[in-house]
């Protein structure tokens, strides 16, 4: 049997598109920008593998040091990483934070609206229309997507769905439903990402987010940030929320964190997190590989590296340089890209005919992207951030070939 047969007959269609139409790929290596597949052909890695592996594929200083400590011991004991991962992150957050340390961005959400529930008792909480926080258990009630209608009966009902605005009529029109919705219902916690991703890469005015923080703390609400993509020097920043000058009460961390390895983070204030210590013989929360040191070492060493990055040179003025190119492509293809739009390496572009010019790229051209947008007609950028201007003209091209022959 091939590759393709052999997953076809023991890998379940949950993580395996059973779509005969579609070429499927098989990863082999990586290393840079670029990965492998089964036949050895070369592809272009546009989107660090959904913004993990930032520093690009096969990192050298990650794997310098010779001896470790693999496996941990969940909340029974802590180690030495762990510890001095939580340290850093409350550093780079402002000081005063603790950290809950996980596997999945799907866990970190789940975990934050638990904690503003256990500070507050109130039942509700508020998420956003485009949403996406995870597929499990409570995140999946948070992210508004197709796959809920498939899952319905174990959904968490008390939420409620505000619009993400995209302009400051709809912002403003938002944060006047907020205020209603907060003297109609008992909310603990509100979620958002500061730039919705799957969402269609998506950002609010610049006002919203200063505005949502003070209704949530007038109405004794917990402001939590999904900050699991666009986290880590994504956008320029080490947070998308600095952009807006605007503090959380939680932030959830992951993907890029570990370059690849599981891990992900619910970082809360300290008076908030200290709810989690209660008078029980066993913790409230526990899971076998939470704060695995060698993937907290990883990520310290993740860290230390972004710590001493220019941002600004190597992820502002790269996205303004992919930025610039994509936009004289727009003037060029007005009838067929529009709406590009971003900020540093997070990335977006409309597209008519998008899925057909994803295909395209990915199995004619060996680029890969992502499809996004509720109705999956945006491509999104998120190179890693080695990425140089080769790099970028190289992809231009392939693009401007493909928008050439679709006019």
């Amino acid at each position: 049997m091939n590759l393709k047969e052999l997953a076809w007959k023991y890998e379940s269609p949950a993580l395996f598109l059973k779509d005969k139409s579609f070429e499927h790929i098989f990863l082999k290596k990586a290393k840079g920008v670029y990965f492998w597949d089964q036949k050895g052909r070369k592809y272009m890695d546009m989107t660090s593998f959904f913004g993990v592996m930032n520093f690009g594929h096969s990192p050298d200083f990650i794997f310098k040091k010779k001896e470790f400590l693999i496996h941990g011991l969940g909340d029974v004991f802590s180690n030495v990483y762990r510890v001095k991962l939580a340290e850093k992150i409350s550093r780079m957050l402002g000081g005063s934070y603790q950290s809950i340390f996980l596997n999945t961005g799907s866990e970190a959400c789940e975990i934050a609206v638990k904690t503003a529930y256990l500070c507050t008792g109130k039942p509700y909480i508020i998420s956003f229309k485009n949403a996406y926080h995870g597929l499990s258990g409570i995140s999946l009630s948070l992210t508004d997507r197709f796959q809920k209608k498939y899952f319905s009966p174990f959904l968490y009902k008390k939420i409620v769905r505000m619009p993400f605005p995209g302009d400051e009529v709809s912002a403003t029109k938002s944060l006047r439903n907020l205020k209603k919705a907060l003297k109609k219902y008992p909310v603990s916690s509100l979620i958002l990402e500061p730039i919705q991703g799957r969402g269609g890469i998506r950002f609010p005015p610049l006002f919203f987010l200063k505005e949502l923080k003070e209704i949530c703390k007038s109405g004794d609400v917990i402001l939590i940030f999904d900050e699991i993509f666009t986290g880590l020097g994504r956008t320029g920043k080490m947070f998308a929320h600095q952009w807006y000058n605007v503090k959380p009460d939680i932030v959830c961390i992951g993907k890029g964190i570990a370059s690849g390895l599981p891990l992900s983070v619910c970082a809360g204030k300290r008076e908030l997190m200290n709810i989690w210590n209660k008078t029980e013989k066993e913790t409230l929360y526990a899971s076998t590989f939470s704060g695995n040191p060698f993937t907290c070492y990883v990520a310290l060493e993740v860290l230390k590296k972004l710590q001493n990055m220019d941002l600004n040179k190597e992820v502002i003025s790269k996205g303004k340089t992919l930025l610039k190119e994509l936009k004289v492509i727009e003037k060029k293809y007005g009838k067929i890209i529009k709406n590009v739009r971003g900020k540093g390496l997070l990335i977006g572009f409309d597209l008519k005919f998008a899925e057909n010019i994803w295909k395209t790229l990915l199995f004619k051209h060996r680029t890969f992207t992502l499809l996004e947008g509720k109705n999956l007609n945006t491509i999104a950028l998120s190179p890693p951030f080695i990425i140089n201007n080769s790099h970028i003209k190289e992809f231009i091209y392939k693009l401007e070939k493909i928008l050439n022959k679709t006019i």
